[in-house]
């Protein structure tokens, strides 16, 4: 019999977002997105829930722009980990840090790229704090000044 102590938990999350603009600002800067599903492993489909806050940086062009894209590319992120046809691939915890690093990499990258090409998106950008729930484990990760 099974140690029911060493069973990975199931994930039970009740969640809301809000947001508001300030009192500076004239438009809100701010993104948020929340996921919660499962990754398909070899034999086995285990609980996946990513939550991630962006904020624009103000006085900077387009920070709503930014706080998307970064949104965004989370979502990508999240999707390449619960994609059902990547089901034999490697989903250890030390190769999901490793995408989870490189999927923000790659949005900074896009930023850079965007902003390099179009003045009114030059000097964007935009915090990052997002959690990952993925089989028993909290992956944390935090670009600039928000913290989880």
């Amino acid at each position: 019999m099974s140690d029911p102590a060493l069973k990975p938990p199931s994930f039970h999350f009740r969640y809301g977002g809000l947001s508001d603009i300030g009192r500076r600002r004239k438009r809100n800067e701010d993104g948020f997105l929340v996921l919660d599903g499962s990754a398909e492993l070899p034999g086995k489909k285990v609980p996946l829930a990513l939550f991630a806050v962006a904020d624009g940086l103000g006085g900077h062009a387009a920070g709503e722009v930014a706080s998307k894209m970064a949104c965004e590319g989370m979502k990508d992120f999240y999707r390449s980990l619960s994609d059902p046809a990547g089901a034999g691939r490697e989903l250890s915890p030390d190769a999901v840090r490793r995408s989870m690093v490189r999927a923000i990499f790659d949005i900074d990258e896009r930023m850079v790229r965007l902003a390099s090409t179009e003045e009114r998106y030059a000097h964007m950008g935009t915090t990052l704090s997002a959690i990952l729930f993925y089989e028993d484990l909290g992956m944390i990760a935090h670009v600039g000044d928000s913290r989880i």
